[in-house]
């Protein structure tokens, strides 16, 4: 978890039916119920923070804003996904 920068969050040619996001939200899903408010965070880039639940809401709403986007961006019929 960084408190600046969004993942990448891809899928491999090797695992082309991968929900990589919908596991990734998931997972993001989980440390909100699992850990507590006031955690400190000790990113791999950066400083320690405060704030983990709410960097979750970040990312989670940034993902949610984007996928129409990327979902426009997709070969065949995206209305599927």
């Amino acid at each position: 978890m960084l408190s600046k920068i969004s993942p990448n969050v891809s899928v491999w040619a090797v695992e082309p039916n991968q929900n990589s996001l919908g596991e990734y939200l998931a997972s993001l899903a989980s440390l909100t119920t699992t850990l507590p408010y006031d955690v400190m965070v000790l990113p791999g880039h950066g400083v320690p923070f405060y704030g983990l639940k709410t960097r979750i809401k970040q990312l989670a709403d940034h993902h949610e804003d984007r996928w129409p986007a990327d979902r426009g961006s997709l070969p065949g019929n995206p209305a599927n996904l």
